[in-house]
């Protein structure tokens, strides 16, 4: 018997695109790597992590996508990069 694992849902923002040919992206905050890790514009849901912290339990089983809106221009730094903020959580698991 094949064992389940638990998959994490974690919410992530939506990044509209910046330049002509860029898609836009998700942004999820990372608690384990305390970095933001952006996946490409593919519809929200599985997602293999960016994760660099050997720790985290996201490299182990990856995580879901739940897109909770528009990344608010007070996350953005005046360069465009996001800034450096812990305000996503994990917010629920689930058995994949």
């Amino acid at each position: 018997m094949k064992k389940q694992r638990i998959v994490p849902v974690v919410a992530c923002y939506w990044v509209p695109p910046t330049e002509k040919n860029h898609p836009g992206e998700y942004a999820v905050w990372c608690p384990f790597c305390s970095e933001w890790h952006t996946h490409g514009a593919a519809a929200a849901g599985h997602r293999a992590p960016h994760c660099i912290e050997e720790s985290s339990p996201f490299k182990e089983t990856g995580y879901e996508l739940k897109c909770i809106g528009l990344l608010p221009k007070h996350l953005m730094t005046k360069t465009g990069s996001l800034k450096n903020i812990s305000k996503l959580k994990i917010e629920a698991e689930h058995i994949r």
